[in-house]
């Protein structure tokens, strides 16, 4: 029976606003599977060794040499094979560019090049004998990459476990990671509105029309006189342009432009989002801004929708009810 082999790759929008806890979290979990992954990548020296240590021995007779150094000579060049690498890379992005190369997130909390300047991403890599990681979170994306590979080994699917189950854990919620990916078409909403809006209010009633279509009739019962053929011409215009009398226009009531003034105060609330920030150096401090002012967000524009449309129809149904 063939095996199940699931993707290891993973991707997951955001924005990111990672604490100095969540990166001591991520810290202690690479430390716990590197040091696995180093017991697999020793447990498949071991292998490699012994099958190399008996072809060796068919072949050359050991040429004088004992068993121990000719396995010590056999794991050196073992080691120094493809397959067999060790590599742990970590670094920190910044906005202007600037990279900063670290062990892990805390020796960079200890760095006194990271006090006075705020992450925008990093790019954490991992190789161990045969199994590789990279996670990435660029500072000029939203997005949280992992990958894993091989996608075909326990030793993989074990590492990309335990790491997507930390992002999942740090995951913004839906409505900010909407809010993070509008993309502008929050205005593109607004104007849309505002022009839809505006055809309920246009001067277009039907009694007025209703008018310049009597007074038409009227000119027409004794045919048109040269001195009714000039405001003939103007009823036909009026009707075409589905105009009316300025006693039957409608005004635009003003809440409709104080909703559309507040619709684009909302809009430019929104159109300032978090992105990307890491807990160390000056990015603590904007990340508890940041936090702040999505639960501003996350408060003042439903209650703004809620005062606005949906209370006053509930105060006047309870009146009615009462009455």
């Amino acid at each position: 029976m063939a095996d199940l082999i699931e993707k290891t790759t993973y991707q997951s929008s955001g924005p990111w606003l990672l604490e100095y806890d969540s990166l001591e979290e991520l810290d202690r979990l690479i430390d716990e599977e590197w040091q696995r992954l180093k017991s697999y990548r020793e447990e498949k020296i071991r292998e490699t060794l012994e099958i190399e240590i008996a072809e060796y021995s068919l072949l050359h007779e050991w040429e004088n040499k004992d068993r121990k150094t000719l396995k010590k000579e056999l794991r050196e060049r073992i080691e120094c094979r493809y397959g067999f690498e060790v590599t742990k890379s970590l670094t920190i992005l910044y906005s202007n560019e600037r990279r900063l190369e670290v062990d892990s997130f805390t020796s960079a909390n200890r760095d006194p090049k990271c006090a006075h300047d705020t992450p925008a991403g990093f790019i954490l890599t991992m190789r161990c004998a045969d199994v590789s990681c990279n996670l990435q979170l660029p500072h000029t994306a939203t997005s949280l990459r992992l990958q894993v590979a091989p996608d075909n080994i326990p030793a993989s699917k074990e590492l990309f476990t335990v790491i997507r189950g930390w992002i999942e854990s740090k995951r913004a919620p839906l409505w900010q990671r909407i809010w993070t990916n509008l993309h502008g078409f929050h205005w593109i909403f607004l104007f849309l509105s505002f022009l839809i809006s505006l055809q309920f209010f246009s001067n277009t009633s039907q009694e007025g029309r209703s008018k310049y279509s009597k007074e038409a009739v009227e000119l027409l019962k004794d045919g048109l006189s040269e001195s009714e053929k000039t405001r003939a011409l103007e009823l036909i215009l009026c009707l075409e342009a589905r105009l009316v009398p300025n006693e039957y226009a409608e005004p635009i009531p003003a809440w409709f432009w104080w909703s559309f003034f507040f619709g684009v105060v909302i809009c430019l609330l929104l159109s300032f989002a978090p992105k990307i920030t890491l807990g160390l150096g000056t990015g603590k401090s904007a990340i508890k801004r940041w936090k702040f002012y999505s639960k501003f967000i996350f408060v003042s524009i439903p209650s703004w929708f809620i005062g606005t449309f949906f209370l006053p129809k509930i105060a006047d149904l309870i009146n009615r009810l009462w009455s």
